[in-house]
């Protein structure tokens, strides 16, 4: 995981912020370094029945529970306030339930595992301008395997490829305050596929796209082999990209299933605030 803000919390502990002082119930946090797995029949991310609330009561989880398997796309969905930022933010170790499992690749995620974690797991948030920071593309694609302690030939090289997989490798030399918000998806997210991920979590990937930048994401991540959960309201993509759909609302997951039998039923989406999609009325 790379970015300003992961660094910013990098070197703090990551505690329950229901439960500061480290006792009593919640998700474990004990010092044990989990293993992993590395099988390829055990999924890369499991929750179960997980609660959280913040400070002010609000209860962002209220139960949730989902599944991705290896190699699969699952489309995360929901009206705002459903809790699909609190979830990221809990894979991401930023915020830890107060109940529940939460496992990513077959161990849970605790303080002493989240370094794994977030070496296995691609972030690609909202806002690419808060993945580049760099002076040029290049040394912000860089910056994820020079971090690693990667040498700096090989850096280059790893981040040279994932430039021309994204085909963006003519703005290598470019400051990406100067580019396109197309140019800043693809440029945020080869500085992810670089440390080769096992999860790619993304967060409204299509936002602030024009037609012809979203139609190229949506076919570099059809290319991905690697799993993708894709938090987004841009349900005709879901349709497109995604096997599966969770429709999160309230906390917790209020169905799930085949993206065209779940996205046409009118009534389900009324009852939670969405909309069929264009392509599945009439």
């Amino acid at each position: 995981m790379r970015g300003r803000k992961v660094d910013k919390v990098d070197n703090v502990d990551v505690v329950d912020r229901n439960n500061p002082g480290g006792t009593g119930g919640g998700v474990s946090t004990k010092s044990t370094r989990a293993t992993m797995s590395t099988s390829s029949t055990a999924p890369v991310l499991r929750l179960a029945d997980v609660q959280y609330r913040y400070h002010d009561g609000t209860r962002a989880l209220a139960g949730a529970s989902l599944s991705v398997a290896r190699g699969e796309r699952v489309a995360l969905v929901g009206p705002n306030g459903a809790g699909k930022t609190t979830l990221v933010l809990a894979l991401a170790g930023f915020c830890v339930p107060e109940s529940g499992v939460l496992e990513m690749f077959g161990a849970p995620v605790t303080r002493a595992s989240l370094p794994e974690v977030r070496g296995r797991t691609g972030f690609v948030f909202q806002n690419a301008d808060d993945q580049l920071f760099m002076p040029t593309v290049l040394e912000d694609v860089m910056f994820g395997p020079l971090k690693a302690g990667v040498p700096g030939p090989e850096a280059r090289r790893r981040a040279e490829s994932a430039l021309e997989r994204m085909e963006i490798a003519t703005i290598a030399g470019q400051f990406p305050g100067h580019l396109s918000a197309g140019q800043k998806r693809m440029a945020s997210l080869a500085a992810v596929l670089v440390q080769e991920p096992e999860l790619l979590v993304l967060d409204e990937p299509t936002s602030f796209l024009d037609p012809h930048a979203r139609r190229c994401l949506i076919e570099r991540l059809k290319g991905l082999p690697m799993a993708q959960l894709v938090v987004t309201h841009d349900l005709e993509m879901v349709l497109e990209l995604c096997g599966r759909v969770v429709l999160l609302s309230g906390g917790t997951v209020a169905a799930e299933g085949c993206p065209s039998g779940l996205l046409r039923d009118a009534a389900l989406m009324e009852a939670h605030r969405l909309e069929v999609p264009h392509s599945l009325r009439g």
